[in-house]
């Protein structure tokens, strides 16, 4: 497994509109806590023997129901509680996104600033769906993207894909924080 540094961790987590996806957070314990509390979210913590105390399967045979909870001992399970006042917040509100379509010689022009996730993704697909279909290449100018989301992924894999030759859409200037991201989905 590759390692990373705890500030490169925030570029590997991506947001699912649907849940179906799952998340790693890697990093010692204490930085994944710190991590998940500086987002804005409370945590209570216990571990599976102290909430399964009896496995109904194994009524009967008490022996392996102590040798199975014994095997819980070390699964924490994590109740996270969204308390809206973490860092992430004031991170977000000093990084305004914003979107500029411009259309030149059948070249459509895409540049965008902030943090493109699932509350940004839908704006810029919406405006992306009024422009004008005349256009043959996409070009998306990435420099003032300071973090982008499994949900931005989609929404430029849509965009790429309304192209009839995708090898005409490009994501320029990205910063190596979203071009690690971006990587994930072959852009």
């Amino acid at each position: 497994m590759e390692k990373i540094t705890f500030a490169d961790l925030q570029t590997q987590i991506f947001s699912s509109a649907d849940n179906s996806e799952n998340l790693f957070l890697y990093g010692t314990l204490e930085e994944r806590k710190n991590f998940i509390k500086d987002s804005g979210f409370s945590i209570k913590s216990f571990h599976y023997p102290e909430k399964l105390k009896i496995i109904p399967s194994l009524k009967k045979n008490p022996e392996l129901m102590k040798k199975n909870l014994s095997a819980y001992e070390n699964i924490e399970e994590w109740i996270l509680t969204a308390e809206g006042t973490g860092a992430t917040d004031k991170k977000i509100s000093e990084i305004p996104f914003e979107q500029k379509f411009s259309l030149n010689d059948k070249i459509l022009s895409i540049s965008i600033s902030g943090h493109l996730d699932t509350i940004t993704s839908p704006k810029l697909l919406q405006k992306f769906e009024e422009q004008a279909k005349n256009f043959t290449e996409i070009k998306i100018d990435a420099t003032e993207i300071k973090y982008i989301s499994y949900a931005g992924l989609r929404v430029l894999k849509i965009i790429r894909d309304s192209l009839q030759d995708k090898n005409l859409f490009t994501v320029l200037n990205a910063n190596d924080e979203v071009k690690k991201i971006l990587s994930t989905e072959d852009f």
